[in-house]
């Protein structure tokens, strides 16, 4: 017995691989047996060019002589064709059978849960700095791994705008309006995670610089 692996031949919309087993008993006339993979399409292309075309499982008679034969089959649902050229004997039946292994499915990713998310407030009193800093400010939240924006938000001096956030770390980044464009100012660390979260943009109390405070 003579066993073949083969690797998928290129083209075919199949992943996975074909092998192919033949076996030779005596007969009283040179012959192909082909018996898997049921159902399917096969040809056989003798040497001179002539075609022998059944469905599997087919006995296909050969001349009585040595030689090769090229076999194809085709896939029922359309794609690239499996094809071998394989040895014939005379006075012997060659039994074929050609099967085909896909390669397992990819396991699907397991769906990332929604993060939880927690409602806040940011306040602007940066102009408790001082005149000059009683201005809108632009504040930026940004997931600290990655550097994403999650979220912006635009508050007037003195103001406050309530705001919802999934829990995590970010680096919270302030600009200021200079009538004529965002001046940026500073970033800081914090981590966002209960309902009623804080923070401001002002001075700390004995200083003149603002910073970002709360929790």
């Amino acid at each position: 017995m003579v066993t073949v692996l083969l690797v998928l031949i290129s083209g075919s919309a199949f992943a996975g691989t074909w092998s192919d087993k033949i076996n030779y008993r005596y007969s009283n006339q040179t012959s192909l047996k082909v018996t898997e993979p049921d159902g399917f399409k096969v040809i056989v292309t003798l040497g001179d060019g002539g075609e022998k075309v059944g469905t599997v499982p087919e006995l296909f008679t050969l001349p009585d002589q040595d030689a090769f034969v090229k076999v194809t089959i085709v896939p029922s649902d359309g794609s690239a064709p499996w094809s071998k050229k394989i040895e014939v004997r005379a006075r012997q039946q060659a039994e074929l059978s050609v099967t085909f292994k896909a390669d397992p499915a990819p396991k699907a990713e397991p769906a990332k849960k929604a993060a939880r998310t927690y409602v806040g407030r940011f306040a602007n009193k940066a102009g408790g700095c001082g005149r000059a800093w009683s201005r809108t400010i632009r504040v930026e939240f940004l997931i600290s791994d990655d550097g994403s924006v999650v979220k912006q938000a635009q508050i007037d001096s003195s103001q406050n705008s309530d705001l919802e956030l999934p829990g995590g770390k970010y680096d919270v980044r302030v600009y200021i309006w200079n009538d004529r464009e965002w001046k940026f100012v500073l970033t800081s660390n914090h981590d966002i995670g209960k309902d009623g979260w804080t923070l401001g943009f002002g001075c700390p109390v004995g200083k003149s610089t603002p910073a970002i405070v709360g929790g």
